[in-house]
């Protein structure tokens, strides 16, 4: 698959959205409407890797860089299986902060990479399922979208461009900005018990 660019993203987590729900699909028309489950795997002590199991595909996200309270992440890897034993160790470990190898054929399926992560104490792995919504507002990609964690229900919005500045403006507009920015990452880091989640 492509590359592609890397795009800042402002994303919040709440039980309703309220006025910027209404706001958003006022702006972005008629909404893509996408249901996808995913597998993601968490590293105990990785904070900076988004990995995922999707549409049969490894997909690896790097945050690369912080700037104005938006997070700017990469889509560094997009992998087909079998993935092989080499692959797992120079892509796959360190994304992770794996702390030592991988069985042995491991990369054969995703069922069998997931069963082999599911047995490490350095890796949580978490059950996701997104109903997605997606819009374009003001040549930004925006979403809201119904998601569980583990069967655990929640919302979330979002919106992210390779343009820092129209990301922000977009936020404002929206009022998206009254809720903070967490990424998946932090979320599920959050939900499963690996980050505090601050006391407001």
């Amino acid at each position: 698959m492509p590359h592609q660019d890397a795009r800042y993203e402002y994303r919040a987590f709440a039980t309703d959205f309220g006025i910027v729900e209404r706001r958003l699909r006022a702006a972005g028309g008629a909404p893509q409407i996408r249901e996808s489950a995913e597998v993601y795997f968490v590293g105990r002590d990785d904070d900076t890797h988004n990995v995922k199991l999707r549409n049969g595909e490894l997909d690896i996200k790097v945050l690369v860089h912080r700037a104005k309270g938006l997070e700017q992440w990469d889509p560094k890897h997009q992998l087909d299986f079998p993935l092989s034993d080499r692959t797992l160790a120079e892509l796959l470990a360190p994304s992770l902060a794996l702390t030592g190898r991988l069985p042995a054929g491991a990369g054969e399926s995703p069922g069998r990479l997931t069963a082999a992560l599911h047995a490490r104490e350095d890796v949580v792995v978490v059950d996701l399922f997104k109903r997605r919504f997606g819009f374009l507002v003001e040549d930004c990609i925006a979403e809201i979208a119904d998601v569980t964690f583990n069967g655990a229900a929640i919302r979330t919005a979002c919106v992210e461009s390779t343009d820092l500045e129209q990301v922000l403006h977009v936020v404002s507009g929206l009022g998206l900005d009254a809720f903070p920015n967490v990424s998946y990452l932090t979320a599920i880091r959050r939900v499963v018990g690996l980050a505090r989640t601050p006391v407001l």
